[in-house]
């Protein structure tokens, strides 16, 4: 008689091969909940946790990244130095969190009762997941990049140098429903339900902030997530404000100072869009030119007040 962790291995197996994927797990990768599978608390089960979220939404290395923006939020860039990373619960924001939730079955996290009020998580979940979103090039779909995200191609681009730690879960590129690796998860925790236990992997509470709608694909959009966890908040390291107008939680970024452990962000270059008017171009490099005063005043006092080495 199998054990229940060699039926999780097979049935994981199983799956992989049916969707030629090169990722095998063995019994010992699994540990028994109640009423669940999840990856065992040891190397070998985080090890098949990466590689499955990796295989999903795939994990990105640092470089410069770029991101689309109004005159007004570019304003406040330029004004505070900060890069504003909101909640998935903003007001304005389409398609978050809630459809993988839908797609994929996540009744703990979101659900309608038989009344058809929606119940779950959800809610506690999207507002402590802040995230920013970026493009990988300065070319691609650019034409309407400019004209969905800066104001029909009058508002801005930025490009950002982000620095990840390599042990930095979460920096990705977004998926989109109808995926293919998205199917290959679906398809996952639907045979391990079909086999009366829940699979849940490590991160699943992240993964529906890298998970979008299917009329956005063509934005190839990636994403900076940070992640507040339950009763963990001392060690957050960004001060959480709220936005009333949005109804969210958000946290702002340094762009001129070290921004946190995990990651480091700075400003690489700016990019009026194609539609400004000389005026526009002109506040533009207005503003970026005083940020960049100040930005070089902070790097001479910070040089200037840190010791010489003794001889």
């Amino acid at each position: 008689m199998t054990t229940l962790t060699e039926q999780a291995s097979n049935t994981f197996n199983r799956v992989m091969k049916a969707h030629s994927i090169n990722l095998r797990a063995s019994p010992l990768d699994f540990s028994l909940g109640e009423q669940c599978i999840l990856p065992a608390l040891n190397q070998r089960g985080e090890m098949i946790a990466n590689e499955l979220f990796d295989l999903v939404f795939p994990k990105l290395s640092s470089g410069t990244y770029f991101n689309y923006m109004t005159f007004g939020a570019f304003e406040k860039v330029m004004e505070t130095g900060n890069l504003r990373l909101f909640s998935t619960k903003k007001l304005s924001s389409e398609g978050e969190f809630v459809p993988l939730c839908e797609d994929l079955g996540l009744t703990g996290y979101w659900r309608k009762s038989s009344d058809g009020a929606v119940e779950g998580e959800h809610a506690t979940l999207m507002d402590d997941l802040f995230y920013k979103s970026f493009v990988l090039s300065s070319e691609e779909n650019c034409g309407e990049l400019w004209d969905t995200f800066a104001e029909s191609g009058t508002g801005i681009r930025v490009a950002v140098k982000i620095d990840v730690h390599p042990e930095y879960p979460d920096f990705r590129q977004v998926s989109y429903q109808g995926s293919p690796a998205v199917t290959v998860l679906n398809g996952l925790l639907k045979a391990f339900k079909e086999a009366g236990r829940h699979f849940i992997p490590f991160g699943i509470s992240r993964m529906p902030g890298y998970y979008q709608l299917k009329k956005w694909s063509h934005h190839k959009e990636c994403r900076l997530i940070a992640k507040r966890h339950l009763g963990a908040h001392d060690c957050f390291p960004f001060q959480v404000s709220r936005d009333e107008q949005q109804k969210c939680n958000f946290i702002d970024c340094s762009l001129t100072s070290p921004t946190c452990s995990a990651f480091q962000l700075r400003l690489d270059d700016v990019v009026p869009g194609p539609n400004a008017n000389p005026q526009r171009k002109s506040q533009i490099t207005e503003l970026t030119r005083k940020y960049k005063d100040r930005q070089a005043a902070t790097i001479a006092s910070v040089t200037s007040s840190t010791p010489s080495p003794s001889p």
